[in-house]
């Protein structure tokens, strides 16, 4: 990653850390829970349970593109829909001290598990098995 690339990711984790802690105040009525994946397909996520701002829904986008303004994002609702999005309106803010997931462990909150995996990361409602596998390519519909 490019000097130039590092600093406008500082800047914006600089200011999304400020916006974070205000979300997060509104997290009591709900459950939110933010994790990033490893390596050279790495995705930050996000499931989102219950809260007043959000629905319910898990959102995962692929991170290296962020900085190329060429980002892939996708959101699965509980009901099993996917909205997919290209571009830097995909990216929400992340957060500082965010865990990164190794390979092959999850995140499960509400009605969605979520896996680390070499390719991106998997997302399914638990339930019904059906979500999504977002890599730095493309996504792909599961069940």
């Amino acid at each position: 990653m490019s000097r130039l690339a590092r600093i406008v990711l500082a800047s914006v984790i600089a200011a999304a850390t400020a916006a974070l802690a205000v979300a997060q105040t509104h997290a009591s009525a709900g459950s939110r829970r933010v994790f990033f994946t490893p390596g050279p397909n790495a995705a930050s996520c996000e499931i989102d349970v219950g809260l007043p701002s959000l629905p319910t829904s898990v959102w995962s986008v692929e991170e290296f593109k962020v900085l190329l303004k060429k980002a892939l994002g996708v959101t699965l609702t509980r009901k099993g829909h996917l909205k997919i999005c290209r571009g830097e309106k995909c990216v929400r803010n992340p957060a500082t001290g965010t865990p990164t997931l190794r390979y092959g462990d999850a995140i499960s909150l509400g009605p969605f598990r979520c896996t680390s995996l070499r390719a991106g990361v998997r997302c399914l409602i638990k339930r019904t098995r059906h979500g999504f596998v977002l890599s730095a390519r493309n996504v792909e519909r599961v069940g």
